[in-house]
């Protein structure tokens, strides 16, 4: 997802994991939140297992409009309709492939 929005040329900022170790996941989504939130036009991608458990830890926070999004209806009807500014994917159950036309 990194490289495909890197050469779209959109500015990347990841808070991220960067290998397979366990994490506190509520901890990096809320370091994604504050980015999102510190920045008006900012859009956020946030990625777990299933997607499920970032997207709770997200919308926990005020300002955060997080979606669950498993195929491109539901990321257009995330962002037209419920004007999402975080967009949560599941690893596991997504291949890359749909992930990245999510972003589209």
């Amino acid at each position: 997802i990194k490289k495909y929005l890197n050469n779209k040329k959109y500015e990347v900022i990841d808070v991220g994991c960067h290998n397979t170790v366990k994490v506190d996941y509520p901890v990096i989504t809320s370091q994604l939140c504050e980015k999102v939130l510190s920045n008006n036009n900012a859009q956020g991608v946030i990625v777990c297992g299933t997607g499920i458990g970032v997207s709770i830890a997200a919308n926990k926070i005020n300002g955060i409009r997080a979606a669950l999004c498993h195929d491109r209806y539901t990321a257009t009807m995330a962002k037209q309709h419920n004007n999402a500014n975080v967009i949560a994917l599941g690893a596991r159950v997504l291949k890359e492939e749909v992930e990245i036309n999510l972003l589209l």
